[in-house]
C-alpha cells in the first residue's frame, strides 16, 4: 500500500549559499531537524524562477509547471467561495504613499505618488475601519469591490461584462519610486475600461484614506493600495487527478489556502493561524497530522520565517526556527508512523535576512521514512545539505511520489 505524506513547508527559511556567509539555519539550535536531515535523504532544492513568490514557488513545489492563474485568484480563493466565470481579480496591498509636489512623468498618477512603506509597516490597527471605506464603489458603471483577506493582504473584484485581467501591476516595493498607473496589456475593449476603472478608483481610495481617521494612530498611514497579479477565474487540472493523492493543507497565509481549493484540495482552518511568529503552531501541526486520517497528502505552510526575514531581523529568524523545531517537529515526530508515512520537510523559496525579498537560490529539503536510505547530510541547513543530491523546485514533487511507493 503506498506511504501517506506529510509535507512541511518551511516559507522563505533559506537564506542562499553565499560563500562565507553563515545562514540562519546554521546559527539555530534545532537537534530535530537535524535528526530528521541525517536520518533521511536530504539534499538541496533550487528554486530559479523568475519571481519566486510564495505562491508561484508553492505551485511550481507542488508539481504545476504550467502557466500560474494569477495572484488575484489565488488569494481571493482562500476567503471567497462565489466567484464566476468572467470575474477579474486583483491582489491588493495597503501600502503608505505620499504626495510629492513636482512635475508628473507619463505614466504616473496625478497628483504625483511615492511609495514611503509598500506594507504600510505591516500594522493591523485601523485596517478593518479602513476596508470597509472603500469595499464597495461605483466607478462609471463598474462596481469595484475590495475585500481584505489577512493583515495588509487583500483583493479587487470587478465583476461586469466587458471586464478583462489584461492589465500591468502597480505593485512596488521600491521606497521612493513613484506609483505606475495600470495600464492594459492589449486594446480590446474590456481590457482598456478595466485599466482606466482601476486608475479612476485607485485616485478615490486615495482621497477616502489619505485623512481617514482609522489612519491617524498609525506609524505608517494605510493610504494606498498596490495592485498584482490580475486573473480570472479558470479550471484547472485537481491535484487528484495529476498525482493520485487526496490533499489537505493548513496555512496561516491566504495564498497557500486559495492555491489548494483552486486545486481542488481540502483546506483545514486553524483557530490563531496568522501566518507571523507567534501563530498557533501547535494547532495547526496536529490539524495538518489529523489531515492524514482522511487524506493521504497533507500539507503543513509555516510563514513566520519570512516574516523575520522581510524584517531584516536575524535574531528573530534564529529564534522562530528554534521554536519552529521544538514546537513542531518534536510533536511531529512523537506523533508520527514512518512505517505508514513519508515526512517531507523543505522550503519554497529563499528570503535572505540579509536583503529582506525573495530570492532565486537554493534551500535545504529532507524526506525520512522507513525504507529510506540515509546520504551523507548531517545537519538540516545550506552547507550541509550540499552533500546530498540538488533537485529543481520544478521536479521535488517527482522526488516526493518516489518515495510514496
Amino acid at each position: 500500500m503506498p506511504k501517506k505524506t506529510l509535507l512541511v513547508v518551511l516559507s522563505g527559511i533559506g537564506d542562499g549559499l553565499v560563500e562565507g556567509r553563515e545562514t540562519s539555519l546554521q546559527r539555530a539550535a534545532k537537534p530535530t531537524l537535524d535528526i530528521i536531515a541525517k536520518n533521511g535523504y536530504s539534499g538541496l532544492v533550487e528554486n530559479n524562477l523568475p519571481n519566486p513568490s510564495t505562491e508561484l514557488s508553492l505551485f511550481s513545489l507542488l508539481g504545476y509547471n504550467s502557466e500560474y492563474p494569477g495572484d488575484g485568484l489565488v488569494e481571493a480563493l482562500s476567503v471567497h467561495p462565489n466567484l464566476i466565470e468572467g470575474d477579474v481579480l486583483v491582489r491588493a496591498n495597503f501600502c503608505t504613499v505620499r504626495e510629492q509636489i513636482g512635475e508628473v512623468a507619463q505614466g504616473e498618477f496625478e497628483p504625483r505618488l511615492v511609495v514611503e512603506e509598500p506594507w504600510a509597516g505591516r500594522e493591523k490597527e485601523g485596517l478593518i475601519e479602513l476596508s470597509k471605506s472603500i469595499e464597495n464603489m461605483l466607478i462609471d458603471g463598474v462596481k469595484v469591490e475590495f475585500h481584505k483577506t489577512l493583515g495588509y493582504r487583500g483583493f479587487v473584484l470587478i465583476r461586469n461584462i466587458d471586464v478583462k485581467p489584461n492589465i500591468t501591476d502597480t505593485y512596488s516595493e521600491t521606497v521612493g519610486s513613484p506609483v505606475k498607473i495600470v495600464k492594459p496589456t492589449a486594446q480590446d475593449s474590456g481590457s482598456v475600461r478595466t485599466a482606466a476603472t482601476l486608475n479612476k478608483w485607485l485616485l478615490e481610495v486615495w482621497k477616502l484614506l489619505k485623512d481617514h481617521p482609522a489612519n491617524r494612530n498609525r506609524r505608517y498611514p494605510a493610504n494606498f493600495l498596490l495592485l498584482k497579479g490580475a486573473s480570472t477565474p479558470i479550471p484547472f487540472p485537481p491535484f487528484y487527478q495529476k498525482t493520485g493523492l487526496k490533499g489537505n493543507m493548513v496555512s496561516g497565509l491566504p495564498s497557500p489556502k486559495g492555491l489548494a481549493k483552486l486545486l481542488g484540495m481540502n483546506v483545514t482552518e486553524v483557530h490563531g493561524a496568522n501566518a507571523s511568529t507567534d501563530t498557533n503552531l501547535r494547532d495547526k501541526t496536529l490539524a495538518a497530522l489529523d489531515g492524514l486520517r482522511l487524506h493521504n497528502f497533507s500539507i503543513l505552510h509555516i510563514s513566520g520565517f519570512d516574516r523575520c526575514s522581510h524584517e531584516r531581523n536575524p535574531n528573530l529568524k534564529r529564534a522562530f526556527i528554534e521554536k519552529v523545531d521544538n514546537e513542531v517537529f518534536r510533536r511531529i515526530m512523537e506523533y508520527i508512523n514512518l512505517k505508514t508515512t513519508n515526512l517531507v520537510v523543505v522550503s519554497d523559496h529563499c528570503t535572505p535576512v540579509q536583503t529582506g525579498v525573495h530570492e532565486a537560490g537554493k534551500f535545504p529539503f529532507a524526506i525520512a521514512g522507513a525504507g529510506i536510505k540515509p546520504n551523507s547530510v548531517s545537519s538540516f541547513n545550506e552547507n550541509s545539505c550540499k552533500a546530498g543530491p540538488l533537485v529543481s523546485i520544478e521536479n521535488f514533487m517527482e522526488e516526493i511520489l518516489k518515495f510514496s511507493g
